[in-house]
């Protein structure tokens, strides 16, 4: 996944369209997302409200910036504890005139309990197809896949975390800016 991204990064940046303008771009965004976590085989699933945004360069048809993405909190099932994600990465996307698409790395992703006080830590990846309204607004879906290979807290053993994995599907309203 890692090498598709780079590919898509250092394409994006050679395209010849790319040198054409480069304008600043901010896109707020809010959805809702529903959230599966696996944990040591039981998976859990819990919807919860999302709120983030992208900053960075628009050059032409491409973007190239940061993502921020918070969720939460998300009550669980099995347990009854409330869980909180936020992630912090980079992305690059293609808006055409409707049709837009978006991939992401993220080199923070945490995923905090709450009740427990444990934080668990890893990477994250993104991918989302979107149509735009009127030229302001966007109406998203988005595919998360997250990792985690670290925890701090208490009440956990780390052969646990080898069997934790969480996925989020979302829908997404967003306000693609471009600032000249």
């Amino acid at each position: 996944m890692k090498v598709i991204i780079l590919i898509f990064f250092i394409s994006m940046i050679y395209s010849h369209k790319v040198l054409a303008k480069v304008e600043l771009s901010v896109e707020p965004y809010l959805g809702y997302s529903q959230m599966s976590l696996t944990f040591s085989g039981n998976e859990e699933t819990q919807l919860a409200a999302v709120l983030g945004g992208k900053g960075g360069l628009q050059l032409g048809n491409l973007f190239l910036g940061i993502d921020f993405h918070f969720g939460g909190p998300y009550l669980l099932e099995e347990n009854d504890n409330d869980y909180t994600n936020h992630m912090w990465g980079l992305g690059g996307a293609y808006s055409g005139k409707k049709i837009r698409a978006f991939l992401g790395y993220y080199f923070t992703n945490i995923l905090e309990d709450v009740e427990r006080n444990i934080k668990y830590s890893g990477v994250a990846y993104k991918a989302s197809i979107g149509v735009t309204f009127a030229s302001v607004l966007s109406v998203n879906i988005e595919y998360v896949i997250q990792n985690y290979k670290e925890y701090a807290g208490n009440n956990l053993y780390s052969s646990q975390l080898n069997d934790f994995s969480a996925t989020m599907a979302f829908f997404s309203i967003s306000a693609p800016l471009v600032i000249k």
